[in-house]
């Protein structure tokens, strides 16, 4: 279960939606994302929650289907040309990661990632050592992480160490030459 501090954290990271726009056509309900060119049906997007442009105010409402929203202050009508977002899910092995560490731990590793402009959102390659070894009560390895925000790259080892005490080495570095180390034990 995440803490409500996580939940916050990754809640205002940038990137952390898809935003576009509603087209109706054919009685269907479609998502038109500008950014990829690409349309979906809404009904295959999104799962339950989503947020709607009302006002110059996003709302978060729940999708109940065949265009209807239901809002705070009530039921909405999609109509063509409202603006709608969605949460994104991070990549499964990301997540199992970040999941794994303490709080402190997750938060100086997203406070670093921000520092220089990434999202965990911006995740585009996950590889987690961890979820392979489940079974062995030691367990030791490195999994890496891509992350890119279309200005750079940032490639993140996580070098762990599972067993009688815990450890967690993250090293940082930029295609742009920055470089940091963060260590950790519990």
């Amino acid at each position: 279960m995440q803490s409500q501090i996580r939940k916050k954290v990754l809640q205002d990271q940038e990137r952390s939606y898809q935003a576009g726009k509603v087209l109706h056509k054919d009685n269907q309900y479609l998502f038109y994302d500008d950014v990829l060119d690409d349309v979906q049906l809404l009904e295959y997007v999104v799962e339950e929650e989503m947020e709607i442009l009302v006002n110059l105010e996003w709302q978060k409402g729940m999708w109940k289907g065949a265009g209807k929203v239901h809002l705070p202050f009530g039921n909405y009508d999609l109509k063509e040309g409202d603006f709608i977002r969605l949460k994104k899910d991070l990549p499964y092995a990301l997540n199992k990661m970040l999941e794994a560490i303490p709080d402190e731990t997750f938060l100086k590793l997203v406070q670093q990632l921000n520092s220089w402009g990434f999202s965990v959102y911006d995740c585009i390659y996950n590889y987690n050592q961890l979820l392979f070894m489940e079974k062995k009560t030691f367990k030791k390895g490195v999994s890496f992480y891509q992350f890119d925000n279309e200005e750079s790259v940032c490639a993140l080892q996580h070098h762990f160490e599972r067993g009688m005490r815990n450890k967690d080495r993250f090293e940082f570095t930029t295609s742009r030459g920055k470089q940091s180390v963060i260590s950790v034990f519990y």
